[in-house]
């Protein structure tokens, strides 16, 4: 048995020596968990050295993930990530091609080396022991549970270096599970005001564009017409740059943001990921305001429609119709649903409109990993670039995308009524090596939206800024 401690309590130790350097107390919380876990897995198994074995090696890979994520998006392992695991295992090019090779190698050894453990070892304890494993492990695992929970909030990254990875993973899981009711009451009490739209609804196209930001903000020496059609669209309304809670993931905060008009300080943790679980109860959105002052409101995003589970989601937020990759032909082998092929459903359904409609489009082809292209920057430096060929590739994206964004705006103008256009990107592409070398913001996209706006183009918003300048738009 205290071989099995000892090897769970090195485990810790490793991961608590890559994630913090909090005080004595904190320390203990921390080592109380990954303690009170071992003891409930000894009790069930039998196998304490299995056991130990079993929560060291997990402990190790938290840390490790927690620091191939710190390198690739800038924040460490969250509690709401664990939401997303199973997306992992349903759509491994999402996710994989940005995890490093030895760290696939390094889980798979470590998962063959516990499963080896736990076969080879005979079971050890006797009734008792296990009767006595199991009651310590719940009352150590409570109580740590409990005082995580309540542990004070200064961010995720601080209260990981504060607290420990596995004290503030736990505290604020149950933190956000305790405060989610809470706040969906004051949510429903404050239910915002009913629109009242004027003579003629307009039409309300929004875009939420996948890695899209502006280049020529971002690579010096890029020509400024790179993207001709968005530049139309500013030029002809308002435009600038867009502050976004992620860098290259993580698209469902600013999807929320932007839909709702909600952030962290009215849904608190659940920010980190509110289609996880806030989401999944009908809540105030721009889709249900609209629907409800007679505009007819669909979201289309050609990818799985469990994806982030929009399926469940967009409903909730008040969409009566919501498309996902089954209303396109299938696109070839490895490849998105093309921003061409989204345009021309959006286009069918801005003519055959006969009521005014709220059309919400999330795009995907140019979502990475991105395909090493022979660079058409016309810029010398370009080749001293972390990832150059892979920025090729994005920018390649950029200009499919942009070319959608010209067809959408075609059909407005001759759909016979009034129009509200808008497109925001949801994060930088993922591409942090390059970026970082550009010195450019990570927490920084486009936006753009017409009629209207004067040329206004040094505006920089937030999501709930866009939110409240659309309902603007519409006449709300």
């Amino acid at each position: 048995m205290w071989l099995g401690l000892l090897l769970a309590s090195v485990g810790w130790a490793v991961a608590r020596r890559l994630e913090a350097r909090g005080s004595i107390a904190a320390m203990v919380l921390d080592w109380a968990l990954p303690a009170a876990a071992w003891a409930i897995l000894a009790a069930v198994t039998a196998r304490p050295v299995g056991s130990g074995l079993a929560v060291a090696a997990l402990a190790i890979a938290l840390a490790v993930l927690a620091r191939v994520k710190r390198a690739g998006a800038g924040e460490t392992l969250l509690f709401s990530d664990f939401a997303l695991a199973w997306q992992v295992v349903a759509f491994p090019r999402l996710y994989l091609p940005f995890v490093p090779p030895w760290v696939v190698g390094l889980g798979a050894v470590m998962l063959a080396g516990v499963v080896w453990a736990l076969v080879a070892e005979p079971p050890s304890l006797s009734e008792t022991q296990r009767a006595v494993l199991a009651v310590i492990g719940l009352l150590v695992g409570r109580f740590a549970a409990r005082e995580a929970s309540h542990m004070p909030i200064a961010g995720t990254a601080a209260d990981s270096a504060e607290f420990g990875l596995f004290a503030t993973l736990v505290g604020h899981a149950l933190r956000a599970r305790r405060e989610r009711p809470r706040r969906r009451r004051r949510l429903a009490v404050a239910a915002p005001a009913a629109i009242r739209p004027p003579a003629q609804p307009p039409h309300l196209v929004l875009v939420q564009a996948t890695s899209f930001c502006d280049p020529a903000r971002v690579v010096p020496g890029l020509s400024p017409s790179v993207l001709p059609e968005f530049d139309r669209l500013r030029r002809r309304g308002a435009g600038g740059t867009f502050h976004v809670p992620g860098f290259g993931a993580n698209p469902m905060r600013t999807e929320f943001g932007v839909l709702t008009g909600l952030g962290r300080a009215e849904i608190g943790l659940d920010a980190l990921n509110p289609y996880a679980a806030f989401a999944r109860s009908p809540l105030p959105s721009l889709a249900s305001r609209l629907g409800a002052a007679g505009w007819r409101t669909v979201c289309v995003h050609p990818f799985a429609g469990s994806f982030f589970r929009r399926d469940l989601v967009m409903p909730a937020l008040g969409f009566e119709t919501f498309l996902d990759a089954r209303a396109f032909p299938r696109p070839p082998r490895g490849a998105f649903v093309s921003d061409a092929a989204l345009a021309d459903l959006a286009c069918r359904m801005i003519a055959e409109a006969e009521e005014p409609l709220f059309l919400f489009l999330i795009t995907m082809e140019n979502h990475g990993p991105y395909p090493e292209r022979a660079s058409a920057l016309g810029w010398a430096a370009w080749r001293s670039l972390p990832d150059s060929q892979r920025l090729a590739g994005w920018l390649e994206g950029l200009a499919r995308t942009d070319a959608m964004l010209g067809s959408l705006v075609s059909s407005l103008e001759t759909c016979g009524r009034p129009w509200v256009f808008a497109v925001y990107g949801d994060h930088p592409p993922a591409l942090r090596r390059t970026f970082t070398a550009l010195s450019a913001r990570l927490d920084r996209t486009d936006w753009a939206m017409a009629p209207g706006g004067g040329g206004e183009t040094a505006t920089e918003l937030k999501p709930v800024d866009l939110h409240r300048r659309l309902l603007a738009a519409v006449g709300a």
